[in-house]
């Protein structure tokens, strides 16, 4: 797929997808590791980066209703990945942490990925640049 001008922000858009989804299905490579809808997946990704956050700023965070964000926590919780913690100020408020299970969750999904794509990475520097990229893209598209 060869695009100029407008087409190669979505032919870069195609490849990302296209690479995530193979990705994620070889997450199921560890026995132990337990699978997440891509839902759970967002709103885990997201306590893990922001641990202590609350249920409202999860949900805008990722851009759900929030009863969609409070759904998947309600599952996250029943799987023994997250705990609900009161705010010590303001005891009406909840915050959302990670637990032990979840961090060896991501652990082992990090492990197979790593396993999965250490072989065509072999440039350092180019890895750490499009690491840099795509994370900058992706905290723009947060934003």
């Amino acid at each position: 797929m060869t695009s100029t001008g407008d087409e190669r922000a979505a032919d870069l858009a195609d490849v990302l997808i296209s690479v995530a989804r193979k990705i994620a299905a070889r997450a199921d490579e560890d026995p132990g590791f337990v699978t997440l809808t891509p839902l759970e997946s967002l709103v885990m990704r997201h306590i893990d980066k922001h641990p202590g956050i609350t249920p409202s700023r999860i949900a805008a965070a990722v851009g759900l209703r929030t009863s969609n964000a409070s759904a998947a926590l309600r599952t996250l919780e029943a799987k023994g990945f997250i705990t609900r913690e009161s705010d010590p100020r303001d005891r009406r408020a909840v915050r959302i942490h990670p637990t032990p299970a979840a961090a060896d969750n991501l652990r082992r999904v990090r492990r197979v990925w790593d396993t999965l794509l250490s072989p065509h990475l072999a440039d350092p520097a180019a890895t750490a640049e499009a690491v840099a990229f795509l994370t900058r893209l992706d905290d723009s598209l947060t934003s």
